[in-house]
């Protein structure tokens, strides 16, 4: 394999920096066509810091979407502005519940769900204590609010994403498009375009079906085919220790525990189907490309890039380089990345 940096003729991006201009490569794997498995041998005398430039291709479900979309689960967020200064938000997902904010005590939050996997809903019954919101709950406080769902059925990626208010995602970007929460303590309710009412709880028990539902059903991201591909209704009550929702969501939950992406899942998947990656002299991986350490590339949305210093202790390595069936060097299927070499390159970087 030739190890000449030479490639794209109209490149945009200076990928490698010039201090590396009279410096020996450790290793280089570049310009590779399809259908390649490549490798090349490497030693390092002493622990050191490597300067990594790869490029290569996006898996086709992850080209599809934004990059804020990659390896996330079916989720729910809530979005509150208490006040002029005051943001937060709370996400869920499906199988851990309650994921975390800042500042907020995953033990005062709870959460439940029940499955039905027959007629493809779910239902979450979530609390938030007004502590953890700091608002003092009383009828006709109303505050800044928004909802959003996001939609995950090939377990890679969240293809589509719905909201209550704000058109456009991220929500948290647009706080001032909130619709309003209100808390009322009337007994009749009706549900409205620019305002959700949550209803006071006099008993120890929720009465749901007391309280409109809200259809969430905006699409604010990606593709959602229609309300039982993505949909959901919102419910809200409060008393004077805690704001309540129930979320009716409408979405494919058979295995939905399969297809969630757990922290030890994330290394697991395959998110580029050209990519390098370094094994030790024991074959074990220890450092690769992926969707989530490389930024576009120029040409097409699948394009990535890497561009990162890593740290490998003295020893013998190699490094690979593996690309599919198409869109490769001097076989593109569409724009090629605005980069001087298709492939990895490595540099001692101390």
């Amino acid at each position: 394999m030739a190890s000449t940096i030479t490639g794209n003729t109209h490149n945009a991006i200076p990928l490698i920096n010039k201090k590396y201009n009279n410096k020996p490569r450790l290793a280089a794997l570049v310009n590779i066509p399809d259908y390649c498995d490549t490798m090349q041998s490497f030693t390092i005398k002493q622990d050191a810091a490597v300067q990594v430039y790869g490029v290569g291709e996006l898996v086709r479900p992850l080209a599809q979407v934004r990059a804020p979309y990659f390896l996330k689960n079916d989720d729910l967020e809530f979005f509150f502005h208490p006040s002029q200064n005051d943001h937060r938000n709370y996400l869920f997902t499906a199988v851990e519940g309650f994921m975390g904010t800042s500042g907020a005590k995953k033990s005062a939050i709870t959460f439940s769900k029940k499955i039905d996997s027959t007629n493809h809903t779910a239902e979450f019954l979530i609390s938030i204590p007004w502590n953890e919101l700091g608002t003092q709950p009383k009828e006709g406080v109303e505050m800044d609010f928004d909802f959003a769902v996001g939609d995950n059925d090939d377990g890679i990626r969240q293809e589509g994403k719905i909201g209550w208010h704000t058109g456009t995602d991220p929500l948290v970007d647009h706080i001032y498009n909130y619709g309003k929460l209100r808390l009322t303590a009337k007994k009749d309710l009706s549900s409205q375009q620019d305002c959700i009412y949550s209803k006071y709880k006099t008993t120890d028990t929720l009465c749901w079906d007391n309280i409109p539902a809200t259809a969430i059903e905006k699409v604010i991201a990606g593709e959602v085919k229609d309300k039982y591909d993505c949909g959901a209704l919102l419910r809200s009550c409060w008393d004077k220790k805690n704001l309540y929702f129930l979320v009716r969501v409408y979405d494919f939950f058979i295995q939905y525990e399969r297809r969630y992406i757990s922290k030890e899942k994330v290394s697991t998947l395959k998110t580029l189907c050209d990519y390098g990656y370094i094994e030790d002299d024991k074959g074990r991986i220890v450092w690769a490309m992926s969707a989530m350490n490389t930024i576009h590339a120029g040409g097409c949305v699948k394009n990535r890039l890497a561009d990162t210093v890593i740290s490998l202790k003295a020893g013998t390595y190699t490094l690979k380089y593996s690309s599919d069936e198409s869109h490769a060097y001097g076989h593109w299927d569409a724009d090629p990345p605005l980069t001087p070499f298709y492939g990895i390159v490595l540099y001692q970087a101390n």
